[in-house]
C-alpha cells in the first residue's frame, strides 16, 4: 500500500482549510445577527440557509434561533417590503423556536427563546382570532393550534404552568369548521380526555358524532356530558334533537321535561317539546289525539311566554286544521 508523505507544511495548511471552513460558518450566525439588527432581512435569511445546510451548524440551536427571531421581525413589519420573502412567518418561526428546544440539549438557549416564544404564542393567537373572524377556518385553525404549541413550548421550559387548553379547543372548532374532521374529532377527544371543562365540546363532538351516523358513539357522549353538565340547557336541547332526528319521540319529551323543570321560562323548551309531540301524532297514531292536545299545550305556553314566536303560532295552526278548527286555525296564521 502505497503512503502518502504530508510536509509539515502541507499539513498545517490543510489544517488551517478546515479551521477556516468551520469558522466560516460560524460567521454565517455572527453576519445574520447583523443583517437583521440592520433590516437587511434577505440578506439575513441567505446567510441562516447557509449555516443550516452545514454540518457544523445545522444542529446548532443558535442557528434556529436566528430564524427564530428573523421569523418574527418579518411578521411585525409593517413597511410591505418583505411579503414575498417568506410564506407565513409566524408559523416559521413556531418551528424555528422548537428546533431551538430540540438541539439545546443543555437548554443554554432556553432563557433566549422563552421571551421570544411568549410573544410569538400572542400574536398567533390574535392571528387566529383574525382569520377566524373572516371565515378563513383553515388558517384560524393553524394560527391556533400554533399558538399551543408555542405555549406548550414555554412549559417545557418550565416557563409556564399547565397547558394553553383553551387555544387548543379554539383550534379545534376551527378545524370542525374548516372540515378537517379527523383532527376535529381527535382534538376534541383529547379534551374530553384532558376533563377539560366546557360543556360545548361536548355539544360540537356530538354534533360531529351524529353527522357521521355514529349514533352509538354520540348517545354515550351525550350520557357522559348530561351527567359532567345536567342544567346546561345547550348540552340538553343538542341530545334532545338528536333523539327527534331518530324518530324517538318519547326519550326526547321525556328529556324535554327535565329541561323545563330546570328552566321553566324557556319559549325554546316548550317549542322543542311542542315539535316533539307533532312528531308522536305520526309515530303512534293510537294516541294521537293525545299527543295532538299536548303538543296545542306546548305551543300555547311558547307563545304565552313569547308572543312574537312565529313557529309555535304557525305548528299549533297546522294542529287546529287538522283538528277542523279552522277559524282558530286562521287566527294563528293571521298573526303569523
Amino acid at each position: 500500500m502505497k503512503r502518502i508523505h504530508l510536509s509539515i507544511g502541507t499539513f498545517l495548511v490543510l489544517l488551517m482549510a478546515g479551521t477556516v471552513a468551520v469558522q466560516a460558518q460560524g460567521s454565517k450566525l455572527t453576519s445574520a445577527a447583523k443583517y437583521l439588527g440592520d433590516g437587511d432581512y434577505d440578506k439575513a435569511l441567505e446567510a441562516l440557509d447557509a449555516a443550516s445546510r452545514h454540518e457544523k451548524t445545522m444542529d446548532n440551536p443558535r442557528t434556529y434561533l436566528q430564524f427564530g427571531k428573523l421569523y418574527m421581525a418579518l411578521a411585525m413589519d409593517t413597511t410591505g417590503k418583505w411579503e414575498s420573502l417568506v410564506n407565513d412567518p409566524l408559523l416559521e418561526a413556531r418551528k424555528s423556536f422548537q428546533k431551538v428546544r430540540k438541539y439545546d440539549e443543555k437548554e443554554r438557549e432556553g432563557i433566549r427563546v422563552v421571551p421570544e416564544t411568549d410573544q410569538l404564542s400572542r400574536l398567533l393567537y390574535n392571528g387566529g382570532l383574525t382569520a377566524y373572524r373572516a371565515g378563513a377556518y383553515q388558517d384560524a385553525f393553524k394560527h391556533f393550534q400554533g399558538a399551543y404549541q408555542a405555549y406548550s413550548l414555554m412549559a417545557a421550559y418550565d416557563a409556564v404552568e399547565g397547558k394553553d387548553t383553551s387555544t387548543y379547543y379554539f383550534a379545534a372548532i376551527c378545524a370542525d369548521l374548516a372540515g378537517n374532521k379527523d383532527t376535529a374529532e381527535a382534538m376534541y377527544k383529547t379534551l374530553v380526555n384532558m376533563d377539560f371543562d366546557e360543556p360545548g365540546v361536548y355539544t360540537n363532538y356530538g354534533k360531529l358524532l351524529v353527522a357521521q351516523e355514529r349514533y352509538k358513539d354520540a348517545e354515550a357522549l351525550f350520557t357522559d356530558a348530561r351527567q359532567k353538565y345536567p342544567e346546561n340547557q345547550d348540552l340538553l336541547i343538542e341530545e334532545l334533537n338528536y333523539y327527534l332526528g331518530q324518530g324517538r319521540a318519547p326519550e326526547a319529551i321525556d328529556k324535554f321535561k327535565q329541561a323545563i323543570k330546570l328552566d321553566p321560562d324557556n319559549p325554546e323548551l316548550y317549542f322543542a317539546m311542542g315539535t316533539a309531540y307533532q312528531a308522536l301524532i305520526k309515530l303512534d297514531s293510537a294516541n294521537a289525539q293525545q299527543h295532538m292536545a299536548s303538543a296545542r299545550e306546548a305551543y300555547g305556553k311558547t307563545i304565552e311566554l313569547n308572543p312574537e314566536y312565529m313557529g309555535a303560532y304557525n305548528n299549533r295552526a297546522g294542529i287546529l286544521m287538522a283538528a277542523g278548527e279552522y277559524a282558530a286555525a286562521l287566527d294563528d296564521y293571521n298573526v303569523a
